[in-house]
C-alpha cells in the first residue's frame, strides 16, 4: 500500500507463484528488497474473481404479453424495462412459443448484453382472441309489419340500430316471402365495421293494412282496391223503413183523436134525426 514511500530502488516480488486458476481468496507472501540488500517478507491476500458483467449489473423485468391465436409474439414485448438495459442488448425466445391454441404459454427470453454476458428470463405469453364489435354489442330484434307483396327492410327489424357502431350494416340472410299473409320468421345478419358478424332471429308480420273510409261514397276499399258498398246499401235501406220513436207516437195519437171526433159527430146526427121524427 505504501510502496511509493519506501526508499528509491526498493523492489517487491511474490515469494511463490499465486494460483489464480479458481476464484477465491489466495494467501501469498511478498518479498521486499531494499537498496542496501536487506529484505523482508510481507503476507498478503490475492482475491481471484471474475469482473462484473453486464448481466451482473442489470436486472431485466418480465412482462406478460397477449397475442392472437396463430400469431408470432415478439420477445421485446416480454421485457418491461428493455429501454433501460445497455444499448445493444438483444432479446429472443429460447424456444418458439406455441400460439395455435388459446391460453397462457410459459416461455423463456434470453437477454444478451453487449459484453457477451447473457441471462434467461421466464415470461408468460397469453394467447387469446381480441374482443370484436360482435362481442361488445347486442342488437335487439324488433317485429315489423308489411303488406303482402312488399319488400321489408332489414333496418326496420333492429330496434337499437342507431346505438350500434357507425358503419354497421344489416341485411336479411334469406329473402322474406311476403306473397301471403302471416308471421314470417327470418334472420338478420349484422355486420360490424371490424368485419365481425352475428345473426339475429326476427319476425316479419305480413298482413293487409286497415281499410280507409271513402268520404264521398261512404264505402270502403281494402288494400287491393276492392270497394265494399255494404254501408251505402244499409243507408238506402234505412231511408225506406218507417220512422220510430217520438214522431210515431204523435201520429198514432192524432189518428185516435180523429176517430173519436167522427164517432161523436155520428151520434149527434142520429139524435137530431130522432127528434125531428
Amino acid at each position: 500500500a505504501n510502496l511509493s514511500e519506501l526508499p528509491a530502488g526498493t523492489t517487491v516480488a511474490f515469494k511463490d507463484p499465486v494460483d489464480t486458476t479458481g476464484e477465491g481468496d489466495k494467501p501469498a507472501t511478498v518479498v521486499v528488497t531494499y537498496p542496501d540488500g536487506s529484505s523482508e517478507e510481507v503476507p498478503v491476500t490475492v482475491k481471484v474473481s471474475k469482473p462484473a458483467t453486464d448481466a451482473d449489473k442489470n436486472t431485466p423485468v418480465a412482462k406478460d404479453q397477449t397475442v392472437e391465436p396463430g400469431s408470432t409474439p415478439k420477445a421485446e414485448d416480454s421485457i418491461a424495462n428493455l429501454s433501460e438495459l445497455p444499448a445493444g442488448t438483444t432479446v429472443a425466445f429460447k424456444d418458439p412459443v406455441d400460439t395455435t391454441g388459446e391460453g397462457d404459454k410459459p416461455a423463456t427470453v434470453v437477454v444478451t448484453y453487449p459484453d457477451g454476458s447473457s441471462e434467461e428470463v421466464p415470461v408468460t405469453v397469453k394467447v387469446s382472441k381480441s374482443a370484436t364489435d360482435a362481442d361488445k354489442n347486442t342488437p335487439v330484434a324488433k317485429d315489423q309489419t308489411v303488406e303482402p307483396g312488399s319488400t321489408p327492410k332489414a333496418e326496420d327489424s333492429i330496434a337499437n340500430l342507431s346505438e350500434l357502431p357507425a358503419g354497421t350494416k344489416v341485411s336479411f340472410k334469406y329473402p322474406v316471402d311476403t306473397s301471403t299473409a302471416g308471421d314470417k320468421p327470418t334472420v338478420v345478419l349484422v355486420t360490424y365495421p371490424d368485419g365481425s358478424v352475428e345473426e339475429l332471429a326476427v319476425l316479419i308480420k305480413v298482413s293487409f293494412s286497415a281499410k280507409p273510409t271513402n268520404e264521398n261514397t261512404g264505402s270502403t276499399a281494402d288494400s287491393r282496391g276492392v270497394v265494399d258498398s255494404s254501408n251505402r246499401a244499409n243507408e238506402e235501406q234505412v231511408t225506406v223503413l218507417p220512422n220510430t220513436g217520438e214522431n210515431s207516437e204523435l201520429s198514432h195519437a192524432a189518428m185516435l183523436l180523429g176517430a173519436g171526433m167522427l164517432t161523436a159527430l155520428s151520434l149527434v146526427g142520429r139524435k137530431k134525426r130522432e127528434d125531428e121524427e
